[in-house]
């Protein structure tokens, strides 16, 4: 004799809704593309086309390559002094650990 088994699916009777989820993130508002990427906080383009905003509380990054002397494309704080220099996140953490590694050095 064969047996048929049939697999029932739980229902949701007795259950806890889920709570909806927080609205997703904008997206960013870059015209000449599609860009996914969402957009910071209370600005309206991502980290990547935040330079189209000239409003933006962003520069380019300082930082110039000593290999092709070409500078960084991506998007830097805006220093507090008119003429400082401000680097992307990339070269901050780089620089931080070229520093650590210099301290490491002269003091063994």
């Amino acid at each position: 004799m064969n047996r048929i088994r049939i697999h029932v699916l739980p229902t949701n009777r007795g259950r806890i809704t889920p709570v909806p989820r927080s609205q997703e993130p904008l997206s960013c508002a870059f015209t000449h593309r599609p860009c996914s990427h969402p957009r910071l906080e209370g600005q309206e383009f991502c980290i990547k086309h935040i330079l189209e905003d000239k409003n933006a509380p962003f520069k380019q990054c300082s930082y110039i390559s000593t290999k092709n002397g070409k500078r960084c494309p991506n998007a830097a704080p805006k220093p507090e002094k008119k003429d400082g220099v401000s680097f992307c996140a990339e070269h901050v953490r780089r620089n931080a650990l070229a520093l650590h590694a210099q301290m490491k050095k002269t003091n063994p």
